[in-house]
């Protein structure tokens, strides 16, 4: 008994000694019921400050969702705006389906049904809007699908709204030069964008030069002018 009633005080010493006053952090995820319960106040117009206007849709929103999710946004009501004045913000260059795209991702979070044209659509107003993880989705959706019948068309988008998406497509292309010369696209290119399509050659030129550098003089190897034909340049 002596032994027993020995263990217990040095168990009560031990416990005594221990320090219950540092917290514990727990961090719960709510991440999920937060983008539907912003989804939701958005669906039902609660407490909304706003409004966006594309052709005949009038959809009303949140200046502080907005602005917390888009720079461009938060200028246009932190600053002496005609949006912040009148609040009102007009958009004209995209259609109404887009705007609901993009604000159930400024809202939600999510892009639903993806595909090809509404991927450069929405990349087109990511950048507009500086919406950045939108942007990333965009690009890398279009990362994702490229191929010889859609190579041109993204490159054109890559070319004007994300450059590291147009160094990947610029080297799908090069890689596919030989497919992708012989089609409508690419000639269509040349003749509207010639600037582009000059870029394009320079690239497929210059990976075929480096090749060439690295393959042995003796190996009998393709010169560049078998590959890049000045007939048909632009």
């Amino acid at each position: 008994q002596e032994a027993d009633s020995e263990n217990e005080k040095d168990i009560t010493n031990k416990v005594s000694n221990i320090n219950f006053s540092k917290e514990i952090e727990t961090i719960y995820d709510t991440s999920i019921n937060l983008s539907s319960d912003f989804l939701s106040a958005l669906q039902k117009n609660s407490f909304t400050d706003v409004s966006i206007k594309c052709g005949d849709y009038v959809q009303q929103v949140h200046k502080f969702v907005l602005a917390a999710r888009s720079p461009v946004f938060e200028a246009m009501f932190t600053t002496p705006m005609e949006e912040s004045e009148k609040g009102v913000v007009t958009i004209s260059d995209i259609d109404a389906s887009v705007l609901d795209d993009l604000l159930a991702f400024i809202y939600g979070a999510q892009v639903k049904n993806i595909t090809l044209s509404k991927a450069c659509d929405l990349l087109y107003v990511a950048e507009k809007y500086q919406v950045k993880g939108l942007k990333e989705i965009c690009t890398n959706y279009l990362r994702s699908c490229l191929s010889i019948p859609n190579a041109i068309q993204i490159l054109q988008f890559a070319d004007l709204y994300d450059e590291e998406l147009k160094k990947d497509v610029l080297n799908y292309v090069c890689e596919n030069f030989s497919a992708l010369k012989t089609t409508e696209e690419w000639k269509t290119l040349q003749t509207q964008k010639p600037n582009l399509s000059i870029e394009v050659y320079s690239v497929v030129v210059e990976k075929h030069e480096a090749l060439l550098g690295s393959k042995s003089s003796s190996s009998p190897m393709e010169t560049p002018s078998s590959i890049v034909k000045t007939d048909s340049w632009p």
